[in-house]
């Protein structure tokens, strides 16, 4: 979350809502899943932000950039959107659906498949 933050900040774009859903595991291709030895879960998230259709853009490229790997898979572009501010001035909006990835112990989640928390910060 605080990665999300500080890229709002950098590219002038205001986060309306940012939603995680639970982790689940990650499915790994047959070849990759013995080389890693921790368990690999996903945690599916969506964010909603306004600003330029530029400073968005550039938004999106900067979580794509960050430390930790977020694989967008869904991104919506309303154009135009007039804001609620006092100014009425007309803003962009983009709506993201993407899944972030996480190793973890096996240990530190309820039973070792199914769903649980990552308790990321990121």
């Amino acid at each position: 979350m605080n990665s999300l933050n500080q890229s709002a900040k950098d590219t002038g774009i205001t986060l309306s809502s940012v939603t995680f859903e639970t982790a689940t595991d990650a499915v790994l291709p047959q070849a990759v899943s013995g080389a890693i030895s921790n368990r690999l879960v996903q945690v599916p998230l969506t964010v909603n932000a306004q600003g330029s259709y530029d400073k968005l853009r550039s938004f999106v490229a900067k979580v794509q950039d960050m430390e930790r790997v977020v694989v967008p898979s869904s991104l919506t572009y309303p154009l135009g959107t007039a804001s609620t501010g006092a100014d009425q001035a007309t803003t962009d909006s983009l709506s993201m659906t993407c899944n972030t990835y996480s190793l973890v112990d096996s240990t530190s989640i309820a039973g070792s498949t199914g769903t649980g928390s990552t308790g990321t910060s990121d």
